[in-house]
């Protein structure tokens, strides 16, 4: 009894992780001109990027499960509103850099060493589903140069129960996939899968830098993947999906815009409280229940 009862959660969770994925894999919903990609060397490797606009840099980190080219719409409005926006290949997923295999614990340097090669200067991050996991590695670091960091539908486990189901299931979704949508068959490539279950890893770290984490309602990656809660940052929900960057791309711009600008103090701001663990937050600053009244103004 007991084992039919493991069987049929495990089809359950393997169903719904196939819906998650059709989330994630969903096209452009018209052609989008591609800009000439330039290369940088990180660490010995050849890595291919796509880079437009002047301004304040922006690396955009994408998801683990369609191509760069879902986020060229998202990218085109950064710069529309003044910014430099980077797209980089990421190792294993369709593009023209090879594939290799990076550990949870070294994508922190590759961040590092791709910001130093292809910026050179303080930049700000957003990443979308797995490549949260990154974010993170990158931000918990005392000497790293981003200055804040948007995190919008992000996969984080939060247990090592979690952990172990969604590698499971994530085994069972690698055969289907390829079948079902076209675009998923890098997860046959042995260095790129191995890389994308390494990220699907409890999330221990905590940011060093202001963050901000984005939902969308209808996304069903925030019932199952809940270790953005532990994550001592604000968080917003809108009325989105899985996949913002492509459906709701001027609305996600927008919110991105608004933060940075925010952060690097172009507007005044209300703070918003928010409850983490115990106790009131605003903004970045733990504050006391005495101070909840207040309306903080900062510039």
């Amino acid at each position: 009894m007991k084992t039919w009862i493991i069987l049929g959660v495990c089809l359950v969770l393997a169903v719904g992780s196939i819906v998650l994925v059709y989330q994630k894999v969903e096209q452009l919903p018209e052609a989008v001109v591609s800009a000439e990609k330039k290369s940088v060397t990180v660490n010995g490797q050849e890595v291919w990027y796509r880079e437009e606009g002047i301004g304040i840099p922006i690396l955009v980190l994408v998801g683990w499960g369609g191509p760069t080219d879902n986020y060229f719409s998202i990218q085109d409005e950064l710069v529309n509103k003044g910014y430099r926006v980077l797209l980089p290949d990421l190792p294993g997923l369709p593009g023209k850099t090879r594939s290799i295999f990076i550990r949870l614990d070294e994508w922190s340097n590759w961040v590092g060493e791709f910001g130093k090669a292809a910026i050179g200067e303080q930049f700000f991050i957003v990443s979308h589903s797995l490549s949260a996991q990154i974010t993170l590695q990158y931000i918990s670091k005392e000497h790293s140069k981003c200055s804040s960091a948007i995190l919008f539908s992000p996969w984080l486990v939060s247990s090592s129960f979690q952990e172990t189901l969604w590698r499971a299931v994530a085994k069972i979704v690698r055969i289907f996939c390829p079948i079902v949508y076209q675009d998923m068959k890098w997860v046959r490539d042995e260095k790129a899968w191995a890389t994308a279950l390494d990220l699907i890893s409890v999330a221990k770290e905590q940011p060093r830098v202001p963050c901000l984490i984005l939902w969308g309602k209808r996304d069903l990656a925030r019932y199952p993947f809940t270790g953005w809660s532990k994550i001592r940052c604000e968080t917003k929900q809108y009325s989105w999906g899985h996949s913002p960057q492509i459906r709701a791309t001027e609305e996600l711009a927008a919110v991105i815009d608004e933060f940075i600008r925010r952060k690097m103090g172009n507007i005044f701001t209300v703070i918003t409280p928010y409850w983490y663990q115990g106790t009131w937050v605003f903004d970045d600053e733990s504050v006391g229940l005495r101070n909840l009244s207040l309306r903080v103004f900062r510039r």
